[in-house]
């Protein structure tokens, strides 16, 4: 669960990308085209392609073996079946690419019809103190921020 400094820093981060990109969400999410290295709880590994993120989670693809991983007891995403996974992600800042590690939990996975992928919403649960710093110095970069200015 996060604490009240991670849930501050988030929505510190929050108000500033939603002034920066005028964006109507909750959660204002910047595009990505990255990989992602995923783990579950039985430790089986996979891959998956993030879309976009946001302060507090990332969408991403993957294909339905990868779906499966994410939700190995099948069954419905509620509040009572909510797996989560490990997660690795090379994100840039300051044109150096740093590893964004973090746990995160599986709020939804949809197939999508046209071809054989599952598209997954995941919010962050965990993310350490040097986690954190990535992800300030990455929406610093993307607000065009210092990263002396971003949430600390």
């Amino acid at each position: 669960m996060n604490t009240s400094a991670e849930q501050s820093r988030t929505t510190n981060r929050v108000w500033q990308l939603v002034e920066k990109l005028d964006e109507q969400r909750q959660y204002p999410r910047v595009p990505l085209d990255i990989k992602i290295a995923l783990r579950n709880d039985a430790g089986e590994k996979f891959a998956g392609l993030a879309l976009n993120i946001s302060p507090d989670g990332l969408q991403m693809r993957c294909d339905v073996h990868a779906g499966r991983l994410l939700l190995p007891n099948g069954g419905t995403i509620d509040a009572a079946n909510r797996p989560q996974v490990n997660l690795a992600a090379a994100l840039t800042t300051g044109g150096v690419k740093k590893t964004l590690v973090a746990r995160a939990e599986v709020l939804y996975i949809t197939t999508v019809d046209t071809e054989p992928r599952c598209v997954v919403g995941l919010c962050f649960v965990r993310v350490d103190p040097q986690a954190d710093r990535i992800l300030n110095a990455f929406f610093a970069d993307q607000l065009g921020l210092e990263p002396s200015m971003s949430v600390a």
